[in-house]
C-alpha cells in the first residue's frame, strides 16, 4: 500500500459486487482533504472512479473468528453498504484505523478533551438479544442486525450506528477529559446501559430503568448513586492487569516505544506491575482473533499488541524502563519462543511471562500448568484467567542455544571414496581367490 502527496491510503481490496458478478479485486484511495473513498475500475485498459463521502461513515468487521477477513463500510451519508475483503488481517485493522480518521464524527459536547478513539464494530454473534443503547428497543429480531463494540460493549441497530454519538473506551491521557483528571489517577467512565440488573451501591435491581457502569471497573449502579462509590476509579478487580489510561500519554519527541494506534510511554511511577499481552491472531483457525476482542473489553487496548503486525518488540520496548512487568502470550509453543527470543534479543530480564495456550501442541503451556488449549469465547472465563495470572506463581525457565554445523567428514577409506567402483572391486576379489 503505497502513499503520496494527495491520497492518503491506497490498496487493493476485494468488492462484492453481487451474486452474479461476485467478489471482484479492485483498487481503493482514500484522499488526504477530503473525506472521499475513491473505487477504481479497470474496464478494458481504461480507469473510471467512483467516489463515496466517509463522512461519518461505520466500519463493522464480520463475524466472530473472521477468516475471511471481511468487513462492511456502512455509509453515513446515503447508507450504502460496501462489503470488503482484505488479503490479512493486518491490512484490515489499517484499513479500519485510516478510515475512522477521516470519518470521525464531530466530537460531543459534553466531552471537553481534544481527542476521543473511535467505537470498533462487529456483528453480534451472541443469541442474547440486548437493548439498542441508542433508541432502547430490542436489537433482536429477523429484520435488524445487531452491532456490538468489542471495546465498550454498546450494542446498536445498523441503522443506529450513525447517530451514536457516545465515545469509546479512553486509552491514553489525552482521551480523558478535564475534569476526570487526577494526580495519581482517573475518575469513572460512566455509560448508560439499559440492561443492568443490580445496583453495586444499594443492592437493588435496577430493572427497566436506566442504569450506569463504569468502563474499567466494571460497577453498576442507579443515576442517584453514583456518587456513592467515589469520584475516582480502581479499575476493580482487574486493578492490577489493567494499564490505566492515565498513566498513559503519547510522546511526540520520543521514538521506539510503539503501541498499536500511536506511540505511548507510562508516565506515573504506579505501584503495580504492568501487564503486556501479545496475541497471535494466526494461532489455530484464527482462534485469537476471539482472545484479542475479549481482551480489548477487559482491558485497555494500548496494552494488547496483535504480534502478526510487526511481532512482539514493540510491546516489550514500551516497558522495558519499568523495574518489573508481567507479560501474557496468547499462541502456541512457536508464539512464546518468539516472545522470549525478542526479549533477549532486546535484553529485556524484568518480566515474568504466562501463557494463554492457543492451536494444537502446546506442551509449555501443558508442562507450566496453563492447559492444552483455551477454547472458551466468554467474558466469565476470560476474567477468571486473568485472575489466575495475577495470583499464579512464578517458575523459573531454563533456556538453550544449539548450533549446527556442517563440516565435511574425515576420509573412512571406503572403495567408493577411494573411486573404486563395484565392478573393479569384483575383478579384484576374484584375482585373489585365483
Amino acid at each position: 500500500m503505497d502513499c503520496d502527496d494527495k491520497n492518503l491510503f491506497e490498496g487493493d481490496l476485494h468488492y462484492y459486487a453481487g451474486k452474479i458478478k461476485g467478489w471482484k479485486l479492485q483498487q481503493f484511495i482514500i484522499k488526504r482533504k477530503e473525506r472521499i473513498f475513491v473505487q477504481v475500475k479497470q474496464n478494458n485498459g481504461s480507469e473510471t472512479s467512483i467516489e463515496f463521502d466517509l463522512f461519518n461513515a461505520a466500519v463493522i468487521e464480520a463475524n466472530l473468528k473472521n477468516l475471511d477477513n471481511a468487513f462492511e463500510v456502512f455509509l453515513g451519508s446515503t447508507g450504502r453498504r460496501l462489503l470488503l475483503k482484505a488479503s490479512s488481517r493486518v491490512q484490515l485493522v489499517k484499513w479500519r484505523n485510516e478510515i475512522n480518521k477521516v470519518a470521525k464524527p464531530p466530537m460531543p459536547a459534553e466531552h471537553d478533551c481534544p481527542d476521543y478513539s473511535p467505537h470498533i464494530w462487529r456483528i453480534g454473534h451472541d443469541r442474547k438479544s440486548y437493548s439498542c443503547h441508542r433508541c432502547l428497543k430490542s436489537c433482536g429480531g429477523v429484520r435488524h442486525v445487531q452491532l456490538e463494540c468489542e471495546c465498550c460493549g454498546a450494542h446498536v441497530h445498523r441503522n443506529c450506528v450513525h447517530t451514536f454519538n457516545t465515545v469509546c473506551k479512553w486509552m491514553s491521557a489525552t482521551n480523558i477529559p478535564q475534569s476526570l483528571r487526577f494526580y495519581n489517577g482517573m475518575g469513572h467512565q460512566w455509560k448508560e446501559r439499559p440492561d443492568l440488573k443490580q445496583c453495586c451501591v444499594c443492592k437493588k435491581h435496577i430493572g427497566g430503568e436506566i442504569g450506569f457502569q463504569c468502563l474499567w471497573c466494571k460497577r453498576s449502579v442507579h443515576s442517584v448513586c453514583r456518587m456513592g462509590l467515589g469520584e475516582q476509579c480502581d479499575c476493580g478487580g482487574l486493578s492490577l492487569s489493567v494499564l490505566r489510561p492515565s498513566d498513559l500519554e503519547i510522546p511526540y519527541h520520543r521514538v521506539g516505544e510503539v503501541s498499536p494506534l500511536g506511540e505511548y510511554i507510562i508516565t506515573h511511577s504506579t505501584e503495580y506491575n504492568p501487564l503486556v499481552v501479545f496475541v497471535n491472531t494466526k494461532s489455530g483457525s484464527n482462534d485469537g482473533v476471539p482472545i484479542l476482542r475479549l481482551l480489548h473489553y477487559c482491558l485497555n487496548k494500548a496494552q494488547i499488541f496483535d504480534i502478526s503486525d510487526g511481532g512482539p518488540a514493540k510491546g516489550l520496548r514500551m516497558l522495558r524502563e519499568r523495574q518489573h512487568f508481567r507479560a501474557i502470550g496468547c499462541g502456541g509453543d512457536g508464539t512464546i519462543g518468539w516472545i522470549l527470543h525478542e526479549a533477549d534479543r532486546l535484553n529485556i530480564h524484568n518480566y515474568e511471562l504466562a501463557i494463554l495456550p492457543l492451536g494444537t501442541g502446546n506442551d509449555l503451556a501443558r508442562v507450566h500448568g496453563w492447559g492444552g488449549s483455551y477454547c472458551s469465547s466468554r467474558l466469565v472465563d476470560m476474567l477468571h484467567y486473568l485472575e489466575a495470572v495475577s495470583t499464579s506463581k512464578v517458575s523459573k525457565l531454563d533456556r538453550w542455544s544449539v548450533t549446527i554445523c556442517n563440516e565435511s567428514l574425515p576420509s573412512t577409506g571406503s572403495d567408493d571414496e577411494e573411486g573404486i567402483s563395484s565392478e573393479e572391486k569384483e575383478e579384484k576379489e576374484e584375482e585373489e581367490l585365483e
